[in-house]
């Protein structure tokens, strides 16, 4: 389970979050999800990380600091300030 701040919607609601909020972790965090790294797309200065938890897929973006970004994550790691919930 996610948590998330402010007022949310009431009932079903989709979780959304900006991909570079988005860190990759070993070991499970505070606030976030196990996922499977499925695809690493280079872009220059950033990589975007294609995840999946579950049947959930989403992104990640991680500035490029040398290595492979995200090697060895285990989970996604999500601050709770990043996190918008949207009615569905």
């Amino acid at each position: 389970m996610l948590r998330a701040t402010g007022d949310g919607p009431v009932g079903r609601c989709r979780v959304v979050i900006r991909p570079e909020r988005v860190r990759l972790v070993e070991g499970e965090p505070d606030n976030g999800l196990p996922v499977v790294v499925e695809r690493r797309v280079f872009t220059g200065a950033t990589t975007q990380v294609h995840l999946r938890s579950g049947d959930v897929t989403f992104h990640a973006l991680l500035a490029n600091s040398g290595g492979v970004a995200g090697e060895g994550a285990t989970h996604a790691e999500m601050p709770v300030d990043a996190l918008r919930l949207l009615a569905s």
